[in-house]
């Protein structure tokens, strides 16, 4: 079955990378904080009030750049604003690091803060998360915010006594850095399908691909595509280089010269058109070989952990309605690609009979069967 009710395994690896991101960037900040009011004092000119200077300078600055930072991330992309910020704080972590003075940690902390994140970050996870699922991705970074404060509120002190306030600046620098490589490593790039509710706003960007329908509101920019299903659907803006696929006429309110926008006649598909698409699958007049992406571990579905993709498989719940989106069948997909497009898991190979598919009216990749049977696994 196709997963809308839990998050797939791009919005999890989204969640927890740039879930991690932000506690390193705020356990790097909070650390700080127990400490800087009495090993500050040890440095050159260092007064009370200049201490206090220290530690308001980061937010200060972090203030008044989160908005022009978060528009630029809207104009040039979320991760190169990222990952500028994170350059810029862990410079301000070494230039704190190397300071004798209780002005260069100032400095140092007006530098930090400049590298104005959390905007850009909040962004980049509703973009690669849907609608559905948002407010479990928010919360997971909310959860963080605090566990690092409590984190840091032990772990700085001792820190300070091991290495001195120098030190921890260094170890703030390198949490930042570490911020980098997990963004590189663990968020997806933002090029799988996503399928936004009715009457939701629906943003593209970063060569991602989203579906809209109902009464949806559209924005894309920098080469994202847009598959939009029906009349309802109004596309706010599109521009640099952005597609949308229209499969009726909607309304367009701003597109540039960049943009194609290409209107598609719906077409009602069939068992008889599917097989004809995709006739090299075909074993023989009455049967078809499918793709199924599972669980490696367990065999099962991402959906339900419950159906196992082994020998016979006979859905428990089959819905012959070609336009059922969700549930109601066995899902498979057509090639082995598109299988991956929703899982990326182990791809089984599986037999099916014409008879026991169920092909969508409007789209011919989603493919619902009663009954399978599991060839083997596609290396």
């Amino acid at each position: 079955m196709h997963d809308t009710e839990r998050m797939n395994s791009g919005e999890i690896r989204a969640g927890i990378g740039l879930t991690l991101v932000f506690a390193f960037r705020m356990l790097g900040m909070f650390m700080v904080l127990p400490v800087l009011a009495t090993y500050g004092m040890d440095l050159a000119d260092a007064t009370p009030a200049l201490i206090g200077l220290a530690i308001g300078a980061y937010g200060l600055t972090q203030a008044v750049l989160q908005i022009p930072f978060g528009m630029l991330s809207d104009r040039i992309g979320r991760r190169p604003v990222i990952y500028a910020g994170l350059l810029v704080f862990a410079a301000g972590s070494a230039l704190a690091a190397g300071a004798d003075s209780i002005w260069g940690v100032i400095a140092g902390r007006v530098l930090q803060g400049a590298g104005a994140i959390s905007a850009a970050v909040m962004a980049l996870l509703s973009d690669l998360t849907r609608e559905q699922h948002r407010t479990k991705a928010m919360a997971m970074i909310g959860m963080s915010i605090g566990l690092s404060f409590a984190v840091a509120m032990v772990v700085g002190p001792l820190l300070t006594r091991a290495f001195g306030l120098s030190g921890l600046f260094w170890v703030t620098a390198g949490m930042a850095l570490l911020g980098i490589v997990l963004v590189v490593a663990l968020v997806p790039k933002g090029t799988g399908a996503l399928q936004h509710r009715e009457s939701s706003c629906v943003v593209a960007r970063e060569s991602s691909h989203v579906e809209a329908r109902e009464s949806s509101h559209v924005v894309a920019a920098m080469n994202a595509s847009v598959k939009v299903q029906n009349s309802n659907v109004i596309i706010d803006q599109i521009t640099q280089q952005a597609v949308a696929i229209c499969m009726e006429q909607c309304t367009i309110k701003k597109r540039d010269k960049t943009a194609q926008v290409i209107v598609c006649p719906r077409v009602k598909y069939d068992i008889a058109s599917f097989a004809g698409i995709y006739k090299s699958n075909l074993l023989n007049k009455s049967k078809i070989i499918l793709y199924k992406s599972v669980n490696p571990e367990t065999l099962c579905d991402y959906c339900t952990g419950k159906i196992k993709y082994e020998g016979t498989v006979i859905c428990p719940d089959f819905d012959p309605d070609p336009e059922r989106q969700c549930g109601g069948g066995l899902h498979l997909s057509p090639t082995p690609e598109l299988a991956l497009n929703y899982h990326n898991g182990k791809v089984l190979k599986c037999e099916v009979a014409l008879k026991d598919i169920v092909v969508h009216g409007s789209d011919i990749t989603k493919v619902r069967c009663r009954k399978i049977k599991v060839l083997g696994e596609i290396k």
